[in-house]
């Protein structure tokens, strides 16, 4: 995880960073990866800590055994369909 450094922040990532509550600021700081989206046109204004991001395993694994049911339906369903 790379460091956060306030005096790397571009213009418009130093604006959004003042508008930030204090614990949001200390998440930032601490490296969580943050992106600042525009609520009227779901546009990303900018981001933080984006390089510091990756799906935990165990998330991935949860979302696998989550869709897996689905998956082998479909194509139950599919290949039920091509034999009639």
């Amino acid at each position: 995880m790379q460091p956060f450094n306030e005096t790397t922040l571009s213009e418009i990532q130093r604006k959004q960073f003042e508008l930030m509550s204090e614990r949001e600021k200390e998440l930032v700081r601490k490296g969580h990866p943050t992106k600042i989206i525009s609520t009227e046109t779901g546009e990303e204004i900018c981001s933080f800590n984006e390089q510091n991001f990756e799906v935990p395993k165990e998330a991935l694994e949860s979302f696998a055994r989550a869709v897996l049911p689905d998956i082998i339906e479909y194509y139950q369903n599919k290949k039920d369909n091509v034999t009639e």
